[in-house]
């Protein structure tokens, strides 16, 4: 086989490493494996045993550290989500327990979650409450404001937060 003499490195070990770079530098690492096991195969002569062994200590060193390397970020990206979890977890409680009326909506203003307040205020389940267009819990006199602010949240991907009157067909505008 014909092997090339000079092989890329695999980087240098304080570069930061990025997914894809990892990737990369493990590939350069298992091709350079490969083509010093084809030179010690086939023609062992060619190249003094203590060289070849140089090199794979050289090989092994770099994948040590592609390997420590993505173990701290493996470690990093655990703890990050533990945090993110924690948060989430943290909101939820919030959210739930609050006395007032909190409604979540979709893009297009569809319940996407509600609290036990909101149900209350709306009398009406929490479950029946989600998928239904939020515009029809909305009073008449805050209709339109609800749709510009629904408008602008859609345009510019922005919250948009607001105090309107809700009401319910059953029961007299509540705010």
């Amino acid at each position: 086989t014909d092997v090339p003499k000079a092989v890329p490195s695999v980087g240098r070990a304080d570069a930061a490493p990025t997914a894809r770079g990892d990737d990369t530098r493990l590939d350069v690492a298992v091709r350079r494996i490969a083509a010093l096991a084809d030179r010690w195969s086939d023609s062992p002569n060619e190249a003094p045993a203590d060289v070849l062994s140089a090199q794979l200590r050289v090989v092994v060193q770099e994948l040590q550290t592609v390997y420590e390397q993505l173990h701290r970020q493996t470690s990093e990206l655990h703890d990050a989500r533990a945090l993110v979890d924690a948060e989430r977890a943290r909101y939820r409680e919030l959210f739930e327990v609050a006395r007032e009326g909190y409604l979540e909506t979709d893009d297009v203003g569809a319940i996407r979650e509600s609290n036990q307040g909101a149900a209350t205020l709306l009398n009406l389940p929490i479950d029946y409450l989600i998928g239904k267009p939020l515009a029809s819990y909305v009073a008449d006199a805050d209709r339109r404001e609800f749709r510009i602010r629904l408008h602008r949240a859609r345009d510019g991907m922005q919250t948009q937060e607001c105090t309107l009157s809700l009401t319910h067909h059953a029961l007299p505008p509540t705010r």
